[in-house]
């Protein structure tokens, strides 16, 4: 959910709302060219994280073509990708069989050089002049070929890969009927430089060079995977291995008529080819890395591999959320311009991007501290003990015309007073909805829905903004509701169909992200995504407390874990942490795309 391409594309429908936009993310971690066309692959990580039969995915092309054919095409119309963003060549950078990894391009040059097996040296001998970097290095740079290389009519190691894509994606859109207008080739960071200046050069420090202050967010470096990195190890893989993919990639955009999406601030060749601004300063050992050591990758995503030597997540050496932002908002970039010079092309006009490639953050991007999330409701001065309680005509409706409210007043309660809604439901029916007043309206439609569905006669009452909740609690914001179904066994069956209803799915629609939630807590069991986009059932489900049981939970915690109420989450914003000390503090916010 954090992927560039999913940001950027958000931003730019963001910019462009007189549009509507139609996209699809078929990215998988691990992935090689062979599964755009010729291979089924796993999911969660292509062939090494699961055997072949049931978890087995299409190949990337056939899921796109069947997406493709899904969507709403007027009558007569010619099927057609605008802007098709690919993001691939890392670990096709192989050409030589790694001796205990086979071939696996940058994943396996990684363990090679600077993982902690390289450094005790148990399965060889560390990275410079080693067979399997050279053969990496040469593959990419078309001087050896590999087993899975296309050596004629397109020529040699990675360009070669990269011709061979393109005639196979002419040849899909020939069989398929379905025409491929601009292609977009991701650029690959360089992920080996530091905070600190090479003296000698005056240019940014590979990693172990320069004296800089190691990153150290956990405390852990003693057993991070960098924390005895060699930095002629490290200067070698940049001079042999990620330059000669940033050069494969800069010549052959330039060949196919492709559009390279660089994360250089300028547009000339030499930013293109030495990433000057992403490895500024934000490297993977830098005071403030872009790239994701081992041990905040698994603080973000768990461990994916265990060893005797290691523990490995797949997330190590990939870009963190800091990193992915930026590598989105040259995304954006590049989709802005290009989506802005076609409504220019059809309307005679010309146009030009609102995103600024030089700049820090995405717009949606909002600064907070922990204490301070900056997006709780301002109440209205009748919310206050020292006010009088009166319910003025702006209250006393739905602006949005979401809810249909028949009665309002003003209820006391330990905090600033609540504010109650009576909410009609038809056929004589009426719930009673306490500070829904101060509620998004994404989640006023998520009300709306659930409580015309036949398990909503079961819900008690329903609860929105919580003006004391905690800053991260998404009722603290008025981005969530409570469903209260009480404990007896009809509220017990009544949450179950909200939690169903709210998973179900029907083909690629998922109730979740037409509604937009991203968010669902019910019976102790928490259900999380970060954007609107991505289905809850595809997402991350887990238990709120292990030592909480339904049986033994007392009032509060009937409460604070959903055993007596659903609660359904719309955020206008996600909240993305960092470590100060032992505590896990609010960073920033980044957009959800629930905002409608």
């Amino acid at each position: 959910s954090k992927a560039a391409f999913v940001q950027g594309v958000m931003e730019v429908q963001r910019l462009n709302p007189n549009l509507n936009i139609y996209w699809k993310f078929f990215a998988c971690t691990g992935a090689q060219m062979q599964f755009l066309f010729d291979k089924n692959y796993n999911p969660r990580g292509t062939e090494m994280l699961g055997a072949p039969g049931t978890d087995m995915a299409l190949p990337q092309a056939e899921q796109a073509r069947r997406w493709l054919d899904s969507l709403p095409w007027p009558a007569g119309a010619s099927k057609r990708i605008d802007g098709l963003y690919i993001s691939i060549g890392g670990n096709d950078a192989g050409g030589y069989e790694h001796p205990v990894w086979g071939e696996k391009g940058l994943g396996a040059l990684i363990a090679e050089c600077i993982s902690p097996i390289a450094e005790a040296e148990v399965l060889w001998d560390g990275c410079e002049g080693s067979n399997y970097v050279d053969g990496v290095g040469e593959y990419v740079s078309d001087t050896r070929p590999g087993r899975y290389s296309i050596d004629t009519p397109q020529g040699g190691g990675l360009r070669g890969k990269y011709r061979y894509l393109n005639q196979r994606m002419q040849e899909w859109s020939s069989t398929n009927g379905i025409d491929i207008g601009k292609v977009f080739l991701g650029q690959y960071p360089d992920l080996l430089h530091s905070s600190a200046v090479d003296p000698a050069t005056g240019t940014p420090a590979i990693c172990g060079e320069g004296g800089e202050v190691w990153n150290d967010p956990v405390g852990s470096m003693t057993k991070s995977w960098v924390s005895n990195a060699d930095p002629e190890d490290w200067q070698y893989v940049a001079d042999h291995v990620l330059g000669a993919i940033r050069d494969a990639q800069v010549d052959i955009t330039a060949e196919l008529g492709w559009e390279l999406v660089t994360y250089a601030n300028a547009t000339d060749e030499t930013d293109k080819r030495t990433f000057f601004d992403y490895s500024t300063t934000h490297g993977i050992c830098a005071a403030e890395p872009w790239i994701h050591i081992n041990e905040t990758a698994e603080l973000q995503q768990g461990i994916d591999m265990s060893t005797p030597l290691a523990d490995t997540s797949f997330g190590a050496f990939h870009p963190n959320a800091a990193g992915w932002r930026q590598i989105a908002l040259r995304v954006a970039y590049h989709l802005d311009k290009f989506v802005k010079a076609e409504q220019g092309a059809n309307s005679g006009s010309s146009t030009t991007s609102s995103v600024t490639p030089g700049a820090t953050t995405l717009p949606p991007r909002v600064e907070a501290s922990a204490s301070d999330s900056g997006f709780r409701p301002e109440l209205p001065a009748a919310a206050f003990p020292d006010s009088d309680a009166v319910v003025t005509p702006d209250l006393a409706r739905d602006p949005s015309g979401i809810l249909q409210v028949t009665a309002a007043r003003w209820q006391d309660s330990a905090g600033p007073r609540q504010l109650v809604w009576q909410l009609d439901l038809g056929a004589g029916r009426s719930i009673e909805c306490v500070n829904c007043a101060f509620l998004n309206n994404g989640t006023k439609r998520i009300i709306s829905a659930v409580l015309t569905e036949s398990f909503g006669k079961d819900i008690q009452s329903v609860h929105g903004y919580e003006p004391s909740a905690f800053d991260r609690d998404l009722r603290a914001s008025g981005w969530a509701a409570e469903f209260i179904v009480g404990s007896e066994p009809a509220g017990l069956l009544a949450g179950d169909a909200i939690r169903n209803w709210i998973l179900s799915c029907s083909g690629d629609s998922c109730r979740s992200t037409n509604l937009g939630v991203t968010y669902l807590k019910w019976d102790n069991k928490i259900f999380s995504v970060r954007l609107c986009s991505t289905a809850l059932k595809r997402g991350y489900e887990g238990v709120a407390n292990r030592n909480v049981v339904r049986s033994s939970a007392r009032p509060f915690e009937q409460r604070e874990f959903a055993f007596d109420r659903v609660v359904l989450g719309s955020p206008d914003y996600y909240p993305y942490y960092q470590l100060v000390g032992d505590d896990l503090v609010v960073d920033h916010y980044e957009t959800t795309g629930c905002a409608r």
